[in-house]
């Protein structure tokens, strides 16, 4: 009956979403890992780094979002000091972040201005410590930025006995 009138067969089955939903889910998670690749490198993580400035530009980038008030006349040294002294917050993770930001500086100050280069091996730690250290800084940026709207505990303190 349905020859009768024009229909095929496969037309009276009708279409389902259902067939091209595996393939819009492979579609889409190609699309996201391309983005996040595309996003970790253009935030220097996945970036071929030549020089220990290039990783330096990425620890003072993301440094900066932490330690925000930085004047930028500061040297290496002391954003880096500055810089260490807002990521002591206690938080396990973090805590090896100050070391890693001290070795990072200490290697930039050493190819900018030493003059003995930096080895093959030191290249070679720096970047597998600004792998660790850039993941540190994301999960600081986040944590800090929480904990921006609560007071420490000893300023509420103050505060109360002052005001009497």
């Amino acid at each position: 009956m349905a020859s009768e009138f024009g229909v095929s067969a496969s037309a009276k089955l009708g279409y389902s979403i259902k067939q091209d939903v595996p393939s819009f889910a492979v579609l889409l998670i190609f699309i996201i890992s391309l983005a996040t690749l595309w996003l970790l490198r253009v935030q220097g993580l996945l970036r071929t780094h030549g020089s220990i400035s290039s990783i330096y530009e990425y620890v003072y980038y993301h440094g900066k979002k932490i330690y925000k008030d930085a004047p930028l006349h500061e040297t290496p040294s002391i954003f880096a000091e500055n810089l260490q002294g807002r990521l002591q917050t206690g938080y396990r993770w973090l805590s090896p972040a100050p070391g890693e930001i001290r070795l990072l500086t200490k290697l930039y100050l050493q190819e900018t201005y030493s003059a003995h280069p930096i080895t093959k091996d030191e290249h070679i730690h720096a970047v597998k410590v600004w792998r660790k250290l850039f993941w540190r800084l994301l999960y600081a940026r986040v944590v800090l930025a929480r904990s921006i709207g609560a007071k420490p505990a000893g300023e509420s303190v103050k505060n109360s006995s002052q005001a009497g």
